[in-house]
């Protein structure tokens, strides 16, 4: 068997005080961690053009997306973007999976779901405009604020207006109107429920026809019996008749007969 340090014998029970270990010691050593190239963004200031970022061109589909998206934090080594506006009463942040290697839109930080995404052929992509044509099928990313014409809804409040800055006489007044495509966001179920509308619109005519045409047929069919019945009745009538006369013309035979034996 073996003795633990500091003892020794047969059953070690005997101390042995001789035996001795160097103690290991942990010195403050500044370690520079190492990144791989392009592994690492800046995190952009509020003069820099990188701070914020435009959206546009989406896709119905994405369109609820569009609009300018302002910096947040860093995250993942790369800058975090939280929308300026809301849809359907959810802010949105463009951020960047470290994991998957992709630009990601989603409404929560967390989670693995996520609105729309952009995948790029290099491994890291600090320039989130390589992005644009990518996002959706057919977004356009671009550094900096969304231009004036553009910018319908840069900033939306919860009554379903936006503010828009104007600058008059520089100076910056803010006019608040209504939002002309807020609607966008609920496009794809307008659209679904016109569908839906439609199909059940074409369903009731056709309904409507199968019906009419079917209480045709059942009145053909009615006149059609009717006038049957009413020829079956003439016959009745005819043969009646005739039975009538072919019972006067024997009854007269008869008579004719009786007279002429009587003579």
């Amino acid at each position: 068997c073996m003795c633990h340090v500091g003892y020794t014998g047969d059953k070690c029970d005997e101390e042995d005080r001789s035996i001795s270990m160097t103690i290991a010691s942990i010195s403050n050593v500044k370690v520079t961690p190492i990144y791989e190239s392009g592994m690492v963004d800046i995190e952009p200031t509020t003069d820099s053009k990188k701070y914020s970022v435009c959206l546009s061109g989406m896709s119905w589909r994405h369109s609820y997306l569009e609009g300018e998206y302002e910096y947040l934090q860093m995250h993942n080594f790369y800058p975090l973007y939280k929308s300026k506006f809301q849809s359907s009463g959810n802010y949105y942040h463009i951020l960047w999976n470290i994991m998957d290697r992709k630009w990601i839109i989603k409404p929560v930080i967390g989670g693995s779901s996520y609105s729309t995404m952009c995948t790029t052929d290099n491994p890291w992509n600090k320039d989130l405009e390589t992005c644009s044509g990518n996002f959706g099928g057919s977004g356009v990313v671009t550094y900096g604020s969304c231009p004036q014409s553009a910018r319908i809804r840069t900033e939306t409040n919860d009554d379903n207006t936006f503010i828009s800055e104007i600058d008059n006489d520089k100076e910056t007044e803010i006019e608040i109107k209504q939002d002309p495509y807020y609607i966008g966001e609920y496009a794809e179920i307008i659209i679904i429920g016109a569908l839906i509308i439609a199909f059940g619109c074409i369903c009731a005519v056709l309904i409507v026809s199968y019906r009419k045409r079917k209480n045709n047929d059942i009145n053909k069919e009615l006149v059609k019996n009717k006038s049957m019945d009413n020829n079956n009745d003439e016959n009745v009538l005819n043969e009646a008749e005739i039975e009538d006369e072919q019972v006067q013309e024997t009854k007269i035979t008869l008579e004719t007969e009786m007279s002429v034996n009587l003579r």
